[in-house]
């Protein structure tokens, strides 16, 4: 028997004995527990139902009468995993299950009752659907997921799997009498954990997987993932992707997901409602992944996709120029900026520089003032792009005079002043150093120094210099006269 069919037959068959008085035992007589063979014969009731072929589905293979008449019904005993009684269905899918050999059961004891048929008369090549229900033993009776009406269809099989996966944490006779169909699908009320919208979904795979001529059981339980695509194709940290394929896990924990080898949380996993067979996922795209391949696993194995999924954390190639002056436009080309300018966030060494157009390769941007030689960095939603050094002129705002004589005081208001040592400001009237004798990051008090001439005037503090501004020295009054009292 394949490993994949023992696993699922072993999760299916891990459900509830509850021990309590068996019935058909006489009144302070000590029985043995289900699956044992008791001393004398018990009266157990027999276990009546019908097999019932999926509403509206026709296959080439899978034809009502392959299914419905000389199927093999079993209960199985999941204490023992063992058959306790079988029968064969008539023409119509109906079964009775009988007792005897003196087999005992409590009160509470839940059951697993399997229909069992080879398609083609069993002829090579064909395949061996199996569909199954839970039953429960009652003071009235059996009932069973469907309720006092026994039926084994693709319905109860479907629960019937949601209640092995749930095994660990919620018994499979929680599921007994959950599965009167609502006229609409409300949450939880079929398996335990489970929407109605996933069952019902599982239910239509099993009903595809018969028309395909497949088991229905080793089809649900035994598919390997694979991935057939994912939306968006592109992203940040933080992006949700929905991840479309076959084989996921909808048990918690057991599907997992990296981006380009970075694990990723996943929100969740559930069969696709517009496409038998189909899984999807929805994912949150991790921290620091690079551009590569997302892989999902489950217990079963890996599937990678086909196409990378790929970062759109902007990149900076260039700049128009490495150094300007505040208020001066820049160009910063690169990849993945946001095309919708408001979305661009440059930073000037921190400082937030304003996009005046953008595309995607190509921001616009005025440097700001406050900003201050470092480094300049481009964000969208995506993330930060890579850092360029970008180096910021002082800058010449305005003057407290546009024109003087030699030795008159000029304060010169502007940005990216030394503050700390005033010398470090060198101030030049059309070439010629004045002397500073005081100085903030936003103002220099100099005087026009002798031989200033008419012409431009500029602030440089290391290497970096201001662009020119024109200042106006009024050259001394000279000459001969005499005042003319009248």
């Amino acid at each position: 028997m394949p490993r994949k069919l023992v696993t699922l037959m072993a999760l299916s068959l891990v459900m509830s004995a509850c021990q309590s008085v068996p019935l058909g035992m006489m009144s302070g007589q000590a029985g043995p527990t289900s699956g044992t063979a008791a001393s004398q014969a018990t009266v157990l009731p027999p276990v009546v139902g019908t097999v019932q072929f999926p509403e509206g589905v026709r296959g080439v293979q899978a034809l009502p009468s392959d299914v419905l008449s000389a199927a093999t019904v079993t209960l199985i005993n999941p204490a023992t995993n063992q058959a306790v009684t079988s029968g064969i269905t008539n023409a119509a899918g109906a079964f009775q299950l009988q007792f005897s050999g003196g087999f005992v059961a409590a009160v509470g004891n839940t059951f697993v009752v399997e229909a069992f048929k080879g398609l083609g008369n069993n002829g090579p090549g064909y395949a061996s659907p199996r569909f199954r229900t839970i039953i429960q033993l009652t003071a009235n009776g059996w009932t069973s997921i469907s309720g006092t009406t026994i039926v084994i269809n693709a319905l109860t099989t479907a629960v019937a799997i949601q209640s092995a996966l749930d095994a660990t944490n919620i018994p499979a006779a929680g599921t007994i009498g959950k599965i009167t169909p609502p006229a609409t699908l409300a949450a939880n009320a079929f398996a335990p954990a489970h929407p109605d919208a996933e069952v019902y979904q599982l239910s239509s795979d099993i009903s595809n997987y018969l028309t395909t001529n497949l088991d229905p059981l080793l089809s649900v339980s035994g598919v390997i993932p694979g991935i057939n695509g994912f939306s968006p194709s592109a992203g940040g940290a933080g992006t949700l992707v929905t991840v479309t394929g076959n084989g996921f896990n909808a048990v918690p924990g057991s599907t997992t997901v990296t981006f380009n080898n970075v694990p990723a949380n996943v929100i969740f996993v559930a069969p696709r409602l517009d496409l038998a067979g189909q899984s999807r996922l929805t994912v949150v795209v991790p921290n620091a992944f690079t551009t590569g391949k997302i892989r999902v696993s489950t217990p079963l194995g890996t599937a990678v996709s086909g196409s990378d999924f790929s970062t759109l954390i902007p990149t900076i190639t260039s700049l128009s120029v490495a150094s300007g002056s505040i208020g001066e436009g820049i160009v910063v080309n690169g990849t993945n900026f946001d095309v919708n300018r408001d979305q661009n966030i440059v930073r000037f060494n921190g400082a937030l520089g304003t996009v005046t157009a953008a595309t995607a390769t190509r921001l616009d941007v005025k440097v700001p003032v406050g900003a201050t030689t470092g480094n300049l960095v481009v964000s969208t939603a995506a993330g930060g792009s890579n850092t360029t050094p970008f180096t910021i002129h002082p800058t010449v705002v305005s003057l407290s005079r546009t024109s003087g004589p030699v030795g008159c005081t000029v304060v010169i208001n502007g940005h990216n002043f030394d503050g700390t040592t005033p010398s470090n400001n060198q101030v030049r009237f059309n070439g010629v150093l004045a002397t500073v004798s005081a100085a903030t990051a936003t103002t220099i008090t100099c005087t026009v120094p002798a031989g200033a001439a008419i012409g431009p005037l500029t602030v440089a503090v290391g290497t970096e210099q201001s662009v020119a501004t024109p200042f106006y020295v009024v050259p001394p009054l000279s000459g001969t006269g005499r005042v003319n009292n009248g």
